[in-house]
């Protein structure tokens, strides 16, 4: 270490020396110190050297590197002195990206987490190597032992990493309000335990993909569950449920009750894709939310790729929180917005979007596809307020909306705009256990019928009250509503009044 001390400082000292003329320059030969003053400056050095370790605490002759985890937690305590630095090459192998810097603090005795903080082998006294991240609060689940390599469970090394966001000491301020990124590395994951990112009550934490994803083998449990969470952040995720071992849900998160709170939650660039018994994604009446850019996409059988559920008709089931919210039973659930959405079902007997009990949701700008025969979307019950901008398209589109939940179902406020209208039968149906229902206030804004002899308003006129406004920027293939319709129609140039 002297010697590394020396070569550090050896130009500056030579300057100073030629300066003074106590050191000759010869051509050819550099700078030849004076064997005198040599002597006297690498005695001068050591003892600096000495002094500054002194006054650091470090035993610069202790600073050395193991290969993983294990030999870090092997390391004898009786060696190891206050703030000393050991380089651990990886957590189960060298350069397998869970590796890093490790300081020890002789009187820390925080819990061992498997990753930030780790306790030597048999030791019960105060005493801890503490992770030195190479960005504050930014964590890896490598850092917790995840290898991301395509086989194995990486969900229990996640769950520690999402543990230690959670510590008080991470926490924002006094409310306990949490910060800090949790980041996948650019591999696969094998997800074989639900991820736990329930309660995360944050002010300004996300989690984020780096282009790897996650494959979720969570067989008949969901795959990420992150109920009675609110303003938490997924970005760049993208999860696929695996055919053989199928989740039942891709994404879930809502409130747990009725009176919790599960706001500002917030899915920027998701994708969900795969095979999911239930649905890809589900929202148990989480209010606020803003999703950019989803892709909720379900390819199994009967499956749905989003579900909105403000009256938990589904009996919704979390193994971190108890949920206490009543089956079939409205409350609160207002005020969400999925922009440049993508939410499809492809599998026999599935349907895109399963909707009841909101107001106010909007989709925008977006694109939502059976790609079997059946329906768009099933609006269940009472709902208030809902906007599609979007499309919806299939090749045997049976009908856009299926209209359920009770015998007389009433939709308040529908706005439903739409370039090309793809529905075979019509654009509202009413399910088997249906009499009649109520389309109050509705605007809808149609650009053309995609085949001209195909499709109609209503599967059965009678059947319906509606009052609003529906337009068409051409005549090709429209008639009025007709039957129980009363307000303007426009198609073209045309306009009646019924």
């Amino acid at each position: 270490m002297m010697g590394l001390t020396l070569t550090g400082h050896r130009g500056f000292v030579g300057v100073l020396l030629v300066r003074f003329g106590l050191l000759e320059e010869r051509p050819g030969l550099g700078s030849c110190f004076i064997p005198f003053l040599w002597v006297c400056l690498i005695g001068f050095m050591a003892h600096a050297s000495t002094a500054n370790a002194q006054t650091t605490g470090l035993d610069i002759n202790s600073v050395q590197q193991v290969k993983t985890i294990a030999a870090l937690r092997a390391l004898p305590v009786s060696t190891a002195m206050d703030q000393q630095i050991v380089s651990v090459s990886g957590y189960n192998k060298p350069h397998d990206g869970g590796g890093g810097d490790f300081v020890w603090e002789t009187s820390n005795s925080a819990p061992d987490d498997d990753g930030l903080v780790i306790s030597p082998i048999g030791s019960n006294a105060p005493g801890r190597w503490l992770r030195m991240l190479p960005e504050p609060g930014v964590l890896s689940p490598l850092y917790f032992g995840a290898r991301c390599d395509g086989g194995g469970d990486d969900g229990i090394a996640i769950n520690h990493a999402l543990a230690a966001l959670r510590r008080p000491s991470a926490a924002g301020g006094a409310d306990q309000q949490l910060t800090g990124i949790l980041r996948f590395p650019a591999r696969r994951c094998v997800l074989r335990t639900t991820i736990n990112s329930t309660r995360i009550v944050a002010s300004s934490v996300m989690i984020e993909g780096t282009g790897g994803n996650l494959f979720c083998q969570t067989e008949g449990v969901p795959c990420i569950d992150a109920m009675d969470s609110a303003r938490l952040s997924f970005r760049d995720v993208t999860l696929y449920g695996d055919r053989q071992h199928m989740p039942t849900i891709g994404l879930q998160l809502g409130r747990p009750s009725p009176h919790g709170s599960a706001a500002g939650m917030y899915l920027d660039h998701v994708f969900i894709g795969g095979f999911f018994s239930f649905a890809a994604f589900y929202n148990l009446a989480a209010e606020t939310q803003l999703d950019v850019k989803m892709n909720a996409s379900n390819d199994a059988p009967g499956g749905y790729g989003a579900v909105y559920d403000g009256i938990n008709h589904w009996n919704a089931e979390s193994a971190f929180v108890p949920i206490t919210y009543p089956i079939d039973t409205m409350s609160s659930f207002n005020d969400n917005t999925c922009l440049n959405c993508r939410i499809t079902s492809s599998g026999a007997g599935g349907i895109p979007i399963w909707i009841a009990g909101t107001a106010e949701l909007t989709f925008e700008n977006s694109y939502i596809s059976n790609f079997n025969k059946g329906f768009g979307a099933v609006l269940y019950g009472l709902n208030t307020n809902l906007n599609f901008d979007a499309h919806f398209e299939a090749s045997e589109l049976t009908s856009v909306f299926l209209l359920a939940g009770s015998r007389h179902p009433v939709l308040y406020g529908l706005r439903y705009r739409e370039h090309d209208f793809f529905g075979q039968v019509s654009m509202f149906a009413l399910d088997k256990d249906v009499r009649v229902a109520t389309l109050q206030n509705v605007e809808i804004d149609i650009g053309r019928i995609h085949s001209r002899d195909r499709g109609a308003w209503f599967d059965n006129p009678a059947n319906y009250t509606v009052s609003g406004r529906v337009t068409g920027i051409t005549s090709r293939g429209w008639v009025t509503p007709g039957g129980g319709f009363s307000g303007t129609a426009c198609f073209g140039d045309t306009c009646t009044n019924q």
